[in-house]
């Protein structure tokens, strides 16, 4: 037995060094046992270990929690599929339990004899980029191995008992009552925030006072200069631009025929979001401000530097390494570089998944019912709301996935 404490670099080649301590004249199946993966983690270690001519693998058997996989891409379970499709010897197996499957082993294992045999390694790494595969970056793990013939048979009889189902049944239920199902349910639909915010209080300029300043916040000139006065700095917003977007006239139709209220905000099924966005629209709106930023620039730096300047002269602030005007610009651009925040400035209105972890089971759980109850409060249930409750009825996501929302396609 040996071990790699805390290690952050090249983690996936200390972990094949630890499985590679077994008789190389034997066939070996590789168990991949983790909560937490990713698709490219999967394939890095299986390659890694696949290179290693010494070591003759038969089959690869990953084991992963089903909440962890229902919370995987679309795209990346996809792959899997096609995997499996194409290489009968590649297995991913979802382990369907109510408690989470926390598991971390690695192992190599021979079972052409009366006992099996080969390495095992258990630690605290995922089977994740930042688990194994992300060279120098990551996290720092541990492992632990061992060739103990009576450990590795009893790692193998537990982990062949396990409860699985195929990748292909991963959204298919039996009963409605469990986490997973709440978590997959919870899942099909995004939460709304409303974005209190427009673009000249994002872009708005603060200057932090010095003490003699914040001695003179009731002086006048400071209002006359239309600065916003607090207790230790001023602001004052240059950037005019606004902007209505088309799916704002929607907005109030898309929460009355298809929000659940809840404290996380309204949940919405993400199909009924998706036809509300224009992306003509919004490529509009980037054009504009840019536009907006291209004609105004100029004056608006001007004014920001000449304030800044007033500001100096009363000795209310102390200089900077780089003037007012040139951290404005530099704010604008980040700005018109961030697709997300720039979504965010045009959307008004921010929809997140559901942001709790898959090991929240009392989070998660008490959401579900909480929804339940609110939509059995209603007298007059909305589209979200029916089909919620048929999904619970039937065990089936399709009822929330199969929600359209034609009423809210804008066609300008």
């Amino acid at each position: 037995m040996s071990n790699k404490f805390n290690i952050k670099g090249n983690k996936s080649g200390k972990l094949i060094e630890l499985l590679s301590k077994t008789d190389k004249r034997k066939v070996h199946d590789l168990y991949l046992c983790s909560c937490y993966f990713s698709v490219d983690a999967i394939k890095s270690i299986n390659q890694d270990i696949q290179k290693e001519k010494s070591i003759k693998i038969n089959n690869t058997y990953v084991y992963v929690d089903r909440r962890a996989a229902l919370s995987a891409r679309p795209y990346d379970i996809q792959k899997i599929k096609s995997w499996e499709s194409k290489n009968s010897n590649f297995s991913l197996r979802v382990v369907d339990s109510s408690a989470l499957f926390h598991t971390k082993a690695y192992a190599l294992i021979s079972c052409k004899e009366d006992k099996p045999s080969g390495s095992l390694v258990i630690g605290s790494a995922n089977l994740t980029g930042n688990g194994l595969t992300n060279g120098k970056l990551g996290n720092i793990e541990s492992l632990l191995d061992t060739q103990d013939a009576e450990v590795i048979s009893d790692f193998l009889s537990r982990i062949k008992s396990i409860k699985v189902i195929g990748i292909d049944e991963l959204t298919k239920f039996t009963s409605s009552d469990s986490v997973s199902f709440a978590y997959a349910l919870l899942r099909q639909g995004n939460f709304s925030h409303k974005w209190s915010d427009n673009i000249g209080q994002y872009l708005s300029v603060r200057h932090v006072l010095n003490k003699k300043g914040r001695s003179e916040l009731s002086n006048s000139e400071l209002i006359n200069l239309g600065f916003n006065v607090d207790a230790a700095s001023i602001g004052k917003r240059y950037f005019d631009f606004e902007y209505e977007p088309l799916h704002l006239k929607g907005l109030e139709n898309l929460i009355r025929n298809f929000g659940i209220e809840t404290y996380l905000g309204h949940w919405i099924p993400s199909s009924a979001i998706k036809t509300l966005f224009n992306d003509a629209d919004y490529d509009k709106f980037c054009k504009k401000l840019s536009d907006y930023w291209i004609k105004e620039k100029l004056a608006l730096i001007t004014k920001i530097n000449n304030d800044f300047d007033k500001l100096l002269q009363l000795e209310y602030v102390d200089k900077p390494e780089n003037s007012p005007g040139d951290a404005f610009e530099s704010k604008v651009n980040d700005l018109l570089d961030n697709e997300m925040k720039l979504y965010r400035a045009y959307a008004k209105f921010e929809f997140y998944n559901l942001p709790y972890d898959i090991s929240q089971d009392d989070y998660i759980l008490s959401l579900n019912e909480e929804i339940q109850d609110f939509i059995a409060s209603r007298v007059k249930k909305n589209k979200a709301m029916k089909a919620y409750e048929e999904a619970i009825s039937s065990s089936s996501l399709a009822p929330v996935q199969d929600i359209t929302n034609d009423s809210l396609v804008n066609d300008n």
